[in-house]
Protein backbone atom coordinates (compact mmCIF):
# COMPACT_ATOMS: atom_id res chain seq x y z
CA UNK A 1 0.00 0.00 0.00
CA UNK A 2 1.29 3.40 -0.92
CA UNK A 3 1.31 5.58 2.10
CA UNK A 4 0.72 9.43 1.44
CA UNK A 5 2.86 11.87 2.72
CA UNK A 6 1.69 13.04 5.61
CA UNK A 7 1.27 9.00 7.00
CA UNK A 8 5.27 8.96 6.27
CA UNK A 9 5.94 12.21 7.95
CA UNK A 10 4.31 10.80 11.11
CA UNK A 11 5.61 7.93 11.15
CA UNK A 12 9.52 9.41 11.24
CA UNK A 13 7.83 11.78 14.35
CA UNK A 14 6.64 8.50 16.36
CA UNK A 15 10.25 6.65 15.89
CA UNK A 16 12.23 9.32 16.88
CA UNK A 17 9.93 11.24 19.29
CA UNK A 18 11.68 12.43 22.46
CA UNK A 19 9.49 14.35 25.28
CA UNK A 20 10.95 17.93 23.56
CA UNK A 21 9.72 16.61 20.43
CA UNK A 22 6.45 19.03 19.47
CA UNK A 23 3.74 16.94 18.46
CA UNK A 24 3.07 16.83 14.32
CA UNK A 25 0.06 18.89 13.58
CA UNK A 26 -3.33 16.98 11.89
CA UNK A 27 -3.76 17.26 8.72
CA UNK A 28 -6.25 19.61 7.18
CA UNK A 29 -9.38 18.32 5.60
CA UNK A 30 -11.42 19.98 3.13
CA UNK A 31 -14.69 21.91 5.25
CA UNK A 32 -17.96 20.88 3.68
CA UNK A 33 -18.35 24.45 2.88
CA UNK A 34 -15.08 23.96 0.03
CA UNK A 35 -16.39 20.79 -1.11
CA UNK A 36 -19.90 22.22 -2.15
CA UNK A 37 -18.23 24.91 -3.85
CA UNK A 38 -16.32 22.78 -5.93
CA UNK A 39 -19.41 20.68 -7.12
CA UNK A 40 -20.33 21.88 -10.31
CA UNK A 41 -24.27 23.50 -10.65
CA UNK A 42 -26.35 21.53 -12.48
CA UNK A 43 -28.06 23.45 -15.35
CA UNK A 44 -32.26 24.02 -14.68
CA UNK A 45 -34.10 21.61 -16.29
CA UNK A 46 -35.65 21.46 -19.94
CA UNK A 47 -38.76 23.76 -21.18
CA UNK A 48 -41.22 21.76 -21.60
CA UNK A 49 -43.12 20.70 -24.45
CA UNK A 50 -47.38 22.00 -24.41
CA UNK A 51 -46.06 25.03 -21.95
CA UNK A 52 -47.26 28.54 -22.32
CA UNK A 53 -45.03 31.61 -22.27
CA UNK A 54 -46.49 35.31 -22.72
CA UNK A 55 -43.50 36.60 -24.69
CA UNK A 56 -43.44 39.83 -26.79
CA UNK A 57 -42.35 40.36 -30.19
CA UNK A 58 -39.15 41.93 -28.87
CA UNK A 59 -38.39 38.87 -26.27
CA UNK A 60 -39.12 36.38 -29.60
CA UNK A 61 -35.89 38.01 -30.90
CA UNK A 62 -33.66 36.69 -28.44
CA UNK A 63 -31.74 33.48 -29.00
CA UNK A 64 -32.43 32.71 -25.35
CA UNK A 65 -35.84 33.02 -22.79
CA UNK A 66 -35.50 33.59 -19.41
CA UNK A 67 -39.51 33.96 -19.30
CA UNK A 68 -41.63 32.03 -17.09
CA UNK A 69 -44.27 29.46 -18.09
CA UNK A 70 -47.81 30.99 -17.43
CA UNK A 71 -51.28 28.64 -17.48
CA UNK A 72 -52.50 27.95 -21.02
CA UNK A 73 -55.73 28.76 -19.82
CA UNK A 74 -54.96 32.39 -19.12
CA UNK A 75 -53.38 35.43 -21.82
CA UNK A 76 -50.52 33.68 -23.74
CA UNK A 77 -48.71 34.43 -26.88
CA UNK A 78 -46.32 31.13 -27.12
CA UNK A 79 -46.45 27.75 -26.70
CA UNK A 80 -43.88 25.27 -27.07
CA UNK A 81 -44.30 22.36 -29.73
CA UNK A 82 -41.28 20.66 -29.43
CA UNK A 83 -38.26 20.41 -27.35
CA UNK A 84 -35.01 18.65 -28.41
CA UNK A 85 -31.79 17.92 -28.04
CA UNK A 86 -28.38 19.97 -30.04
CA UNK A 87 -26.87 16.91 -30.94
CA UNK A 88 -30.05 15.52 -32.90
CA UNK A 89 -29.48 18.74 -35.09
CA UNK A 90 -26.56 17.02 -36.05
CA UNK A 91 -24.78 20.56 -35.08
CA UNK A 92 -22.98 19.39 -32.08
CA UNK A 93 -23.97 20.50 -28.25
CA UNK A 94 -22.75 24.58 -28.43
CA UNK A 95 -25.25 26.90 -28.93
CA UNK A 96 -22.44 29.36 -30.47
CA UNK A 97 -22.07 26.65 -33.23
CA UNK A 98 -23.36 29.01 -36.40
CA UNK A 99 -25.18 24.96 -37.75
CA UNK A 100 -27.28 25.33 -34.49
CA UNK A 101 -29.67 28.44 -36.56
CA UNK A 102 -29.23 27.31 -39.53
CA UNK A 103 -30.66 23.93 -38.75
CA UNK A 104 -33.31 25.47 -36.13
CA UNK A 105 -34.58 27.52 -39.00
CA UNK A 106 -35.76 24.30 -40.80
CA UNK A 107 -36.48 21.84 -37.79
CA UNK A 108 -38.47 24.52 -35.43
CA UNK A 109 -40.95 25.56 -38.47
CA UNK A 110 -41.54 21.84 -39.86
CA UNK A 111 -42.45 20.92 -36.31
CA UNK A 112 -44.63 24.12 -36.10
CA UNK A 113 -46.39 23.36 -39.54
CA UNK A 114 -46.72 19.66 -38.33
CA UNK A 115 -48.72 20.72 -35.02
CA UNK A 116 -50.65 23.09 -36.92
CA UNK A 117 -51.91 21.00 -39.63
CA UNK A 118 -53.69 22.23 -42.63
CA UNK A 119 -52.28 22.76 -45.87
CA UNK A 120 -48.95 24.66 -47.13
CA UNK A 121 -51.11 27.18 -48.93
CA UNK A 122 -53.44 27.53 -45.64
CA UNK A 123 -50.01 27.67 -43.30
CA UNK A 124 -48.58 30.64 -45.45
CA UNK A 125 -51.90 32.51 -45.54
CA UNK A 126 -52.26 32.13 -41.29
CA UNK A 127 -50.12 34.78 -39.29
CA UNK A 128 -48.93 31.74 -37.44
CA UNK A 129 -44.85 31.56 -37.40
CA UNK A 130 -42.10 29.49 -35.64
CA UNK A 131 -40.03 30.64 -32.91
CA UNK A 132 -36.99 28.81 -31.30
CA UNK A 133 -34.79 29.38 -28.56
CA UNK A 134 -31.60 27.82 -27.01
CA UNK A 135 -30.01 27.98 -23.61
CA UNK A 136 -27.80 31.45 -22.27
CA UNK A 137 -24.31 30.83 -21.98
CA UNK A 138 -23.99 29.93 -18.21
CA UNK A 139 -27.27 27.47 -18.84
CA UNK A 140 -25.07 25.80 -21.90
CA UNK A 141 -21.54 25.82 -19.88
CA UNK A 142 -23.39 23.81 -16.90
CA UNK A 143 -24.84 21.47 -19.10
CA UNK A 144 -27.64 22.29 -20.96
CA UNK A 145 -27.92 21.42 -24.64
CA UNK A 146 -31.82 21.48 -25.75
CA UNK A 147 -33.67 23.73 -28.26
CA UNK A 148 -36.94 24.68 -28.10
CA UNK A 149 -40.00 25.29 -30.86
CA UNK A 150 -42.75 27.48 -29.99
CA UNK A 151 -45.71 28.53 -32.15
CA UNK A 152 -46.78 32.55 -32.68
CA UNK A 153 -49.05 34.36 -34.24
CA UNK A 154 -48.73 38.34 -35.20
CA UNK A 155 -51.91 40.29 -34.18
CA UNK A 156 -50.41 43.19 -36.08
CA UNK A 157 -46.63 43.76 -37.53
CA UNK A 158 -45.36 45.00 -33.66
CA UNK A 159 -47.57 42.77 -31.55
CA UNK A 160 -48.52 39.08 -31.25
CA UNK A 161 -51.70 38.38 -30.83
CA UNK A 162 -53.27 36.10 -27.89
CA UNK A 163 -53.43 32.00 -28.70
CA UNK A 164 -56.52 30.21 -27.82
CA UNK A 165 -56.54 29.64 -24.48
CA UNK A 166 -58.33 25.71 -25.37
CA UNK A 167 -56.91 23.19 -27.90
CA UNK A 168 -53.96 24.38 -31.03
CA UNK A 169 -52.96 21.28 -32.42
CA UNK A 170 -54.41 20.79 -35.56
CA UNK A 171 -56.27 24.70 -35.89
CA UNK A 172 -55.46 24.90 -39.40
CA UNK A 173 -57.27 21.43 -40.36
CA UNK A 174 -60.32 23.30 -38.82
CA UNK A 175 -62.93 24.70 -41.80
CA UNK A 176 -62.68 28.93 -41.31
CA UNK A 177 -59.79 28.68 -39.31
CA UNK A 178 -58.41 31.63 -41.61
CA UNK A 179 -61.54 33.76 -40.37
CA UNK A 180 -59.35 33.96 -37.32
CA UNK A 181 -56.34 33.10 -38.25
CA UNK A 182 -55.70 34.38 -41.51
CA UNK A 183 -53.52 37.18 -43.42
CA UNK A 184 -55.89 40.73 -43.53
CA UNK A 185 -55.38 44.74 -44.26
CA UNK A 186 -56.80 47.37 -42.72
CA UNK A 187 -57.00 49.11 -46.27
CA UNK A 188 -55.62 48.14 -49.54
CA UNK A 189 -52.31 46.61 -49.61
CA UNK A 190 -49.84 49.34 -50.68
CA UNK A 191 -52.04 52.20 -49.89
CA UNK A 192 -51.54 54.91 -47.43
CA UNK A 193 -52.90 53.66 -43.71
CA UNK A 194 -52.07 49.57 -44.69
CA UNK A 195 -51.83 47.67 -41.45
CA UNK A 196 -51.17 43.91 -41.99
CA UNK A 197 -53.15 42.15 -39.25
CA UNK A 198 -54.42 38.76 -37.95
CA UNK A 199 -58.19 38.62 -39.58
CA UNK A 200 -59.62 38.63 -35.70
CA UNK A 201 -59.07 42.03 -35.80
CA UNK A 202 -61.16 45.01 -37.96
CA UNK A 203 -59.98 44.67 -41.75
CA UNK A 204 -61.28 45.76 -44.99
CA UNK A 205 -59.32 43.57 -47.01
CA UNK A 206 -58.16 39.95 -47.12
CA UNK A 207 -55.24 37.89 -48.22
CA UNK A 208 -57.13 35.10 -50.48
CA UNK A 209 -54.33 32.84 -51.76
CA UNK A 210 -50.73 32.58 -52.31
CA UNK A 211 -49.09 32.21 -55.61
CA UNK A 212 -45.89 30.80 -56.29
CA UNK A 213 -43.19 31.99 -58.37
CA UNK A 214 -40.83 30.02 -60.36
CA UNK A 215 -37.91 29.52 -58.55
CA UNK A 216 -34.34 30.51 -58.65
CA UNK A 217 -31.44 30.99 -56.59
CA UNK A 218 -31.33 34.59 -57.28
CA UNK A 219 -33.96 37.08 -56.75
CA UNK A 220 -35.50 37.40 -60.29
CA UNK A 221 -36.14 41.35 -59.60
CA UNK A 222 -39.16 43.53 -58.87
CA UNK A 223 -40.70 43.46 -62.75
CA UNK A 224 -40.16 39.75 -62.95
CA UNK A 225 -41.71 39.21 -59.76
CA UNK A 226 -44.84 41.50 -60.01
CA UNK A 227 -45.81 40.31 -63.55
CA UNK A 228 -45.17 36.70 -62.93
CA UNK A 229 -48.35 36.76 -60.30
CA UNK A 230 -50.37 39.71 -61.45
CA UNK A 231 -52.74 38.10 -64.33
CA UNK A 232 -52.81 34.96 -62.26
CA UNK A 233 -54.14 37.05 -59.06
CA UNK A 234 -56.69 39.18 -61.24
CA UNK A 235 -57.85 35.45 -62.80
CA UNK A 236 -58.61 34.15 -58.81
CA UNK A 237 -60.30 37.18 -57.39
CA UNK A 238 -62.72 36.98 -60.56
CA UNK A 239 -63.63 33.31 -60.30
CA UNK A 240 -64.06 33.91 -56.08
CA UNK A 241 -66.62 36.87 -57.25
CA UNK A 242 -68.45 35.39 -59.92
CA UNK A 243 -69.54 37.30 -63.15
CA UNK A 244 -68.77 40.86 -62.57
CA UNK A 245 -67.81 43.83 -64.58
CA UNK A 246 -64.75 45.27 -62.80
CA UNK A 247 -63.10 43.94 -59.64
CA UNK A 248 -60.41 44.95 -57.11
CA UNK A 249 -57.41 43.01 -56.49
CA UNK A 250 -54.13 43.34 -54.90
CA UNK A 251 -51.06 41.30 -56.23
CA UNK A 252 -47.99 41.43 -53.10
CA UNK A 253 -45.11 39.86 -54.20
CA UNK A 254 -41.96 38.74 -52.33
CA UNK A 255 -39.53 41.33 -51.73
CA UNK A 256 -35.65 40.23 -52.03
CA UNK A 257 -35.51 40.25 -48.29
CA UNK A 258 -38.14 37.47 -48.41
CA UNK A 259 -36.63 35.51 -51.24
CA UNK A 260 -33.47 35.13 -49.47
CA UNK A 261 -35.30 33.32 -46.81
CA UNK A 262 -36.43 30.77 -48.88
CA UNK A 263 -40.26 32.90 -49.84
CA UNK A 264 -41.21 31.80 -52.95
CA UNK A 265 -45.01 32.69 -53.30
CA UNK A 266 -46.86 36.21 -52.96
CA UNK A 267 -49.92 37.28 -51.65
CA UNK A 268 -53.48 37.66 -53.67
CA UNK A 269 -55.58 40.08 -52.11
CA UNK A 270 -59.11 41.41 -52.55
CA UNK A 271 -61.60 43.55 -50.62
CA UNK A 272 -63.11 41.53 -47.69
Amino acid sequence: MRLSLVTLLAAVVLTGCSSEAPDPAPAESPSAEESSSSAPTPPPPPPKAGACYDLTVAAADDASSDADPVPCTKDHTARTVHVGRLAALGAGDSVTDPRVGRRLATECPRRVDAFLGGDPVTRNLSRFVAIWFVPTDAEAEAGAAWYRCDVVAFGRDDAFAALPQQRLEGVLAADGALDTFGTCGTSAPGSPGFERVICSLPHTWRALTTLRIADSARYPGVAKVRSSGDGACADYVESQAGFTTEIDYGWEWPTEAQWETGQRYGFCWAPA
